[in-house]
């Protein structure tokens, strides 16, 4: 890292050293090695919005499915429909030691700098400049490449109400007796309206959606076995089958979606 002079490698900057900013760096060492990588990291560990959780969590997406493909920990067992605790997905801090243990067992520290938050970032002729801020003091630096990897809400929407308006939930200080609207439907929204809808609360809890949505359990109700491993049928089948093979699945479903749907705009109309 190199401020604001000539280099002699090409430069990379990552922000973000979440899940998607880990996976990033370690796919760039492998497949670039010759490039100068730097990952800043606006907090003090590589966790991500997930990795550090609430007591209770459980994840939406299995463990299986939610693994990096490059760095596979677990298989697509299901237990029985009498021992149903969930293990097929994760709990608590559960992903943040996934992510601990890929960190580690690719050696990615050395590339990491935590406490680092990226402040602004200019375009400047074939180069990204980065103000960067660490301990109060903010240093500009060049790089030849950016990606930016913190997530898909990094941060809450604010907006204006007569009402108080929470933009995160703390813990700490418990919500109760409370009629409260959750703006959005994702699962960000859902988690925390859930939360708040427990028994133990007494709250009221409505949602407040721009577009409809579909529920769907982790568990499917008549297969028992976990949802997304249904809506992810054809990944878990690559493995098995040749591409020929596959082609012929992936066509098939395409034909049965164009079924689908003609027969909706039938029955619509």
């Amino acid at each position: 890292m190199t401020k604001n002079s000539d280099r002699r490698r090409k430069s990379l900057a990552i922000v973000g050293a979440g899940s998607s900013g880990l996976v990033t760096l370690k796919m760039i060492r492998q497949k670039m090695p010759e490039l100068e990588v730097f990952c800043f990291e606006k907090s003090s560990n590589t966790l991500g919005a997930w990795g550090k959780t609430y007591k209770g969590f459980v994840s939406t997406s299995t463990k299986y499915t939610t693994q990096f493909a490059c760095y596979k920990k677990f298989d697509s067992t299901v237990p029985s429909q009498n021992d149903r605790k969930l293990s097929e997905f994760f709990k608590d801090n559960e992903y943040g030691s996934y992510l601990s243990s890929f960190k580690e067992e690719n050696q990615l520290d050395e590339y990491i700098h935590k406490n680092h938050s990226v402040e602004k970032i200019v375009r400047i002729d074939n180069s990204w400049q980065l103000s960067v801020k660490f301990e109060s003091e903010v240093k500009e630096y060049l790089f030849d490449y950016l990606i930016i990897c913190t997530g898909l809400a990094e941060r809450p929407k604010e907006i204006e109400s007569e009402v108080s308006v929470l933009l995160s939930l703390n813990e700490e200080k418990p919500i109760t007796n409370k009629k409260i609207v959750v703006v959005g439907g994702g699962e960000s929204a859902t988690d925390i309206a859930n939360r708040l809808a427990m028994p133990s609360k007494n709250n009221q809890v409505y949602m407040s959606l721009k577009t409809g949505i579909r529920v769907s359990p982790r568990l499917h109700p008549i297969k028992g076995v976990p949802s997304d491993f249904l809506r992810n049928i054809d990944k878990r089948q690559v493995h098995n089958i040749s591409s020929k093979e596959l082609l012929k699945v992936v066509l098939y479903r395409v034909i049965k979606i164009k079924e689908k749907v003609i027969n909706s705009i039938i029955i619509f109309n």
